[in-house]
């Protein structure tokens, strides 16, 4: 949630996350990722490579970065989902603004009460 001091209003963000192994790494993840983005202001695309990455698997992400350039959502490849440090920001994702109705459905469908609950506490802060 972000408040701007001469925008009115609050803006809230939700980010969401389609992840695929790098053996289940293509072109297809984008799309996935984009159809996540009619409930989401934010799409990321998480490349779970499990170590370092072979030549094979480089030349693999080179058209999924690309696409994934081309629609605005995020790209990271991971080389331990454990280790933060290994997480590779590929592309960055653009902010969209979602339908506030499928975006309040999402929240209402996808995240707990507690989050919920704390989304409202945000809110009225």
């Amino acid at each position: 949630m972000t408040r701007y001091r001469y925008i009115p209003g609050v803006f809230l963000d939700v980010t969401t996350f389609e992840v695929k192994t790098i053996e289940a790494l293509d072109v297809t993840g984008v799309y996935e990722a984009l159809a996540h983005r009619r409930s989401a202001t934010r799409a990321y695309l998480l490349c779970v490579a499990d170590g370092p990455l072979t030549d094979g698997q480089k030349e693999r992400i080179i058209p999924v970065e690309e696409e994934a350039a081309r629609h605005g959502i995020g790209l990271f490849v991971i080389d331990n989902v454990r280790d933060h440090e290994t997480w590779t920001e590929r592309c960055e994702a653009r902010r969209f603004d979602a339908d506030p109705e499928k975006l309040n459905d999402f929240i209402a469908r996808q995240l707990s009460g507690e989050l919920q609950q704390n989304i409202l506490e945000w809110l009225r802060g």
